[in-house]
């Protein structure tokens, strides 16, 4: 049997930027099913049906590779991502713009789960440069999630006593993301977009501040209800 690793395998000839995209697509299957160890050159070539050579063609190493593929990966991400987030318009109920959000982004994650399988994965077996621009595309959500609160949140309530603290909303909002994508991953009957969209409005719902309606309630003082008593003048006893 022919190796594909080894040369001795026919290949069907492919323009240069089709094969070095099919050469990724491999990398990133084997990236999602078995994790940053297994992409290696020669794992990527046998996938691929390619000679080994043929991949140092495109990628001077593993790590090159890896690199090429999650910044491949995170464009397409970070445009869906924002694509999700422009669908916050700023001066709306809080509530139903995370839980938008969030239903839209799992959305997302379930058009692509080859991707965000690897964009989610932790980083450990990455060469640390790899790890590092990883960590970077993170962070690069972080700042287009951040922005958001603040235009959907700053815009509703301009002020606020203590002022609200965009970062950690931002960042409490991607961890939920994170955690709610993995399980859409793993069990999407389960764990459904829907689910989540519900849960989110619920829970921010309960924790919106009283609203304006209720103030006649708090406005009633209770001097009205002794104004009888002091209106009783000394004489009248008499």
């Amino acid at each position: 049997m022919n190796d594909p690793s080894t040369g001795s395998v026919r290949r069907r000839r492919l323009a240069p930027e089709d094969r070095r995209d099919q050469l990724l697509d491999r990398a990133l299957e084997l990236f999602a099913e078995s994790g940053a160890a297994a992409v290696t050159m020669q794992a990527v070539a046998r996938a691929a049906a390619v000679a080994r050579p043929v991949v140092y063609d495109f990628f001077a190493d593993r790590a090159t590779l890896l690199e090429a593929l999650l910044a491949r990966e995170e464009s397409q991400a970070l445009a869906d991502v924002l694509a999700v987030v422009r669908r916050m318009p700023a001066g709306t109920d809080f509530a139903a713009c995370v839980s938008s959000a969030l239903h839209g982004f799992l959305d997302v994650v379930l058009e692509r789960p080859v991707t965000w399988r690897v964009l989610l994965a932790p980083t450990q077996g990455l060469p640390a440069e790899v790890a590092a621009r990883l960590e970077n595309g993170r962070e690069q959500v972080l700042a287009v999630v951040e922005s958001s609160v603040r235009a959907s949140v700053g815009s509703r309530i301009p002020e606020s006593d203590p002022p609200l603290d965009a970062e950690v909303v931002a960042l409490g909002v991607i961890a939920a993301a994170q955690a709610a994508a993995r399980l859409v991953l793993t069990a999407p009957e389960e764990f459904t977009p829907a689910r989540f969209a519900r849960f989110t409005s619920t829970l921010l719902g309960a924790a919106r501040p009283p609203d304006t309606a209720r103030q006649p309630e708090t406005a009633r003082q209770p001097e009205t209800a002794r104004q009888p008593e002091t209106a009783r003048q000394p004489g009248t006893a008499r």
